[in-house]
């Protein structure tokens, strides 16, 4: 898209990063690890400094052109001592706190626990400490999906179609807003 997809705005006029900061925060989750790139660090800080807590903290991956698994893995790489991490993708800027409930409720059933939509999974994604090894052992070129599926994941319906918000193209964007 070209443009940092934490920094959009949401129908109701604050940033992707302020609308899922406010719902996590809501979820009373003990570390907010928020991964970006250097280009964006420091608007993104800026957001982060507003809500004036320990709870966030910001993860720069220096390698610009990595992929998207590569973030996930810097974000792991700055848990330690958790048992349990949600992974969300930042072009997905609806967090509901029930399906953090309803996936966190679950955490003892799988390595990963996938929400679902209509036969189709989304985000967030919970994953245990075994998971999170694996991930970080992985090529950093992998994918989120190819990795899940090589141990014990569970998926569970949702009622909750904004797990598969996806804003990657401006008409993903436009639909969003229009819609919302």
């Amino acid at each position: 898209m070209g443009e940092c997809k934490f920094l959009l705005k949401t129908p109701s006029g604050i940033s992707f990063l302020e609308n899922q900061i406010r719902a996590a925060l809501t979820c009373n989750l003990d570390k907010i690890i928020i991964v970006t790139s250097t280009l964006h660090s420091e608007e993104i800080r800026k957001i982060i400094d507003v809500h004036n807590t320990k709870r966030i903290q910001m993860v720069i991956n220096e390698n610009n052109k990595s992929e998207r698994f590569y973030s996930i893995q810097c974000g792991l790489k700055a848990l330690k001592k958790f048992n349990y991490c949600f992974i969300h993708n930042t072009d997905c800027p609806e967090l509901n706190p029930n399906t953090f409930f309803v996936l966190h409720s679950l955490k003892h059933t799988a390595d990963s626990i996938i929400p679902v939509y209509s036969d189709k999974g989304g985000h967030p994604v919970l994953i245990n400490q075994k998971m999170m090894k694996l991930l970080l052992k992985a090529p950093s070129n992998s994918r989120l999906d190819v990795e899940l599926k090589k141990s014990i994941s569970k998926r569970v319906n949702v009622n909750d179609s904004c797990i598969h918000l996806d804003i990657d193209t401006p008409e993903d964007y436009e639909h969003y807003i229009l819609n919302n």
